[in-house]
């Protein structure tokens, strides 16, 4: 077994029953970037960072369809509840330990509001300029 391997099984065993999944498209570079920015900002035991179609992500949440996962990017909380969008986007950032200051800011209805428009308008943006993600 690599190292890299048994990193990723020790993660998954040390995985509590409340982590959150969020699901991303690996062929958008929008969400590849916010991905990978989670995964530096989060602890692995709180938060499952998986692209959209993964052997990962069915096993995670089987539930969620390839086509729903290449709507929006998304989230889907411990108890099943599955959050897309800018409503993902800020619950996922709400769980990042550097953000804790910012965490009352970005889960008042102000903050999912802004959230919601900074992500409808980065996807608009990114579709104007043609970035190769089709979903987009």
């Amino acid at each position: 077994m690599s190292e890299t391997s048994s990193k990723k099984t020790n993660e998954w065993k040390n995985r509590s029953p409340d982590t959150v999944t969020v699901i991303f498209d690996q062929g958008c570079s929008m969400c590849r970037n916010f991905a990978t920015m989670l995964k530096n900002m989060t602890l692995p035991e709180d938060i499952d960072i998986v692209p959209c179609g993964s052997g990962l992500q069915q096993k995670l949440v089987p539930f969620v369809s390839h086509e729903e996962c290449m709507k929006a990017f998304m989230l889907i909380e411990a108890n099943g509840t599955v959050l897309t969008g800018g409503d993902a986007a800020s619950r996922a950032i709400s769980i990042a330990p550097k953000l804790a200051p910012y965490a009352w800011m970005i889960r008042s209805k102000a903050g999912r509001a802004a959230a919601a428009v900074t992500y409808a308008g980065t996807k608009l943006l990114n579709r104007k300029r043609k970035r190769g993600c089709k979903n987009c």
